[in-house]
């Protein structure tokens, strides 16, 4: 769990492989919403 963006992998296994694309869909929206909060 990566509380500084709001992710919990409930599959960590797969995280664990090299399955990042969840991991990276919540640090794009992270990214994108404290991208809005700073206009």
């Amino acid at each position: 769990a990566d509380h500084r963006i709001n992710f919990k992998a409930h599959n960590l296994d797969q995280v664990l492989d090299g399955d990042l694309d969840a991991v990276l869909d919540a640090l794009a929206a992270a990214d994108k919403q404290a991208r809005l909060q700073q206009q």
